[in-house]
């Protein structure tokens, strides 16, 4: 018998496993709940004491408050329409949620929910797939939910790909269900969470093909994945935009379009390579996989769908998307996760289940602790603690800037002043051409936290106020550390 015929006779097997072997479904509620309960209040936390940062809470906000107010898209952070900086139509299915509520904390809760879901998910498919081993859903939940990936993409602002990743382990368990149009609806939509989200359902196609053996539709996805996002960041970003996005810069080295890029991959395999195998990179694969006690490496063919997804962090030249400290492995983990469990039934059809059962739960929350030194849970921890008793000054100083007026702001400090046409950044100044159908970019007051610009820009306060002084803002208040300033003359 092949080995394909033995793993499918192994799944037949498991999946008419007597109900009573089933892990217990009110069990696999725990973790979740948990990592909500934590991680969502963190988050929250991290907001209210001034630590999420205009990147990328305020701008994706921005964007819905402006699409609730008829001004469909419109963005006052580097681009005027937003789609020239991200294409992503799945998230404005977020704004009548927004419409609600109109406030960051909407998105952070969403954001907390969303992951949790996942987490769920990877429960009921660890559940169907390794019926005779009860533990086995908890062990994929805590993977999922506690790997330092997971929690610093919640603590790090609001991103479209978590909502992706969540799609996507929703789509896989519609396919073990036979129920392919939910399957497909819900790949739609995580393939238009992000111009990434093309990639994602490369994975998707992939996985197909090894998991439900149809080369067919699988290749066939994976090609239409490709083409979506080669088309979004060729054309569907410049477009909106007028120029390459800057995403662009961080492959630079590999080419100065999308065309050559691909060009210089296909021609050139030894840049991919050289580029890929370095040191910084090689441990960031080391750290993704530690938590997973490097299982899938059992059947590395289970990690060729997290393969598409892990490309952009791999050929990245920025070093941040290669250390899972923000929000880029959001599409990796389900892949992740997924291959791990895949691998667990690989022990079990080799007869060492019981090496499961004894080693697995313990080792995982070894390897989790060990992991967590890379979580940025503490960093985010002591940036809000150092605002505990600056909240006050700060909202003293917000009542004295009328509701409508166009405002910059410390980056810290954008996402509590968004309810404004105009919002933008002290210390950074866009191309006025890509703003020529707003009324008046000019900033009417300036609010400078600049304990933060210390802290993140190595700037020190005199600079920076001459700076403001010269533009022709003058200093009405200041409270610890903060500084308001308003426009009293022209601009030279």
């Amino acid at each position: 018998m092949s080995k394909s015929t033995d793993e499918s006779s192994l799944t037949r097997s498991l999946e008419v496993t007597p109900a009573a072997k089933l892990e217990p479904p009110q069990r696999l509620w725990v973790i979740p709940t948990l990592f909500l309960i934590i991680f969502g209040a963190a988050s929250i936390l991290r907001h209210l004491l001034l630590a999420s940062w205009t990147y990328d809470l305020a701008i994706k906000s921005q964007v819905l408050f402006n699409c609730a107010a008829g001004r469909w898209l419109e963005s006052s952070f580097e681009v005027q329409h937003y789609f020239g900086d991200h294409f992503n139509p799945t998230f404005l299915l977020l704004a009548p949620a927004y419409a609600l509520w109109p406030s960051p904390l909407t998105l952070i809760m969403l954001q907390s929910t969303c992951v949790a879901v996942g987490g769920l998910i990877v429960g009921l498919l660890a559940r169907r797939w390794l019926p005779g081993h009860p533990g086995a859903a908890l062990v994929a939940q805590a993977v999922f939910l506690l790997h330092p990936s997971t929690g610093n993409l919640v603590l790090y602002d609001v991103h479209e790909n978590a909502l992706a990743g969540t799609l996507i382990l929703a789509s896989v368990l519609m396919l073990e269900h036979r129920r392919w149009v939910w399957a497909g609806l819900l790949a739609l939509l995580a393939t238009g969470c992000k111009e990434n989200g093309g990639l994602a359902l490369a994975a998707l196609g992939t996985w197909i093909i090894l998991r439900h053996r149809r080369p067919g539709l699988g290749t066939l996805l994976i090609f239409a994945g490709l083409a979506y996002s080669f088309a979004a960041l060729a054309y569907v970003l410049p477009h909106f935009r007028g120029a390459l996005p800057d995403t662009a810069q961080r492959y630079a080295h590999l080419g100065g379009t999308p065309t050559e890029m691909v060009g210089n991959l296909l021609c050139h395999p030894h840049w991919f390579v050289a580029t890929i195998l370095q040191g910084p990179k090689i441990l960031y694969l080391l750290v993704l996989l530690l938590p997973t006690l490097f299982v899938p490496l059992l059947r590395p063919a289970w990690l060729l769908p997290a393969g598409w997804v892990l490309l952009p962090n791999l050929l990245s030249g920025l070093p941040q998307q290669y250390s899972s400290l923000y929000q880029y492995d959001a599409l990796v983990m389900p892949f992740i996760v997924l291959a791990m469990m895949q691998s667990w039934c690989v022990l079990v059809r080799r007869g060492q289940g019981h090496v499961f059962v004894r080693l697995v739960p313990g080792l995982t929350v070894a390897a989790l602790l060990l992991a967590s030194v890379n979580s940025r849970a503490w960093y985010w921890a002591g940036e809000a603690g150092a605002n505990v008793g600056r909240v006050g000054d700060f909202k003293c100083l917000c009542r004295r800037i009328p509701p409508e007026a166009p405002l910059s702001a410390s980056m810290n400090l954008g996402p509590h002043l968004l309810r404004r046409q105009l919002l933008d950044y002290p210390h950074l100044d866009w191309p006025v051409e890509r703003f020529a159908d707003l009324p008046d970019r000019r900033a009417e007051y300036v609010l400078v936290d600049y304990a933060f610009e210390l802290r993140h820009r190595a700037e020190r306060r005199r600079p920076q106020h001459d700076r403001l002084r010269q533009r022709g803002f003058a200093l009405i208040a200041e409270a610890n550390d903060f500084a308001l300033y308003q426009m009293r003359e022209n601009e030279p």
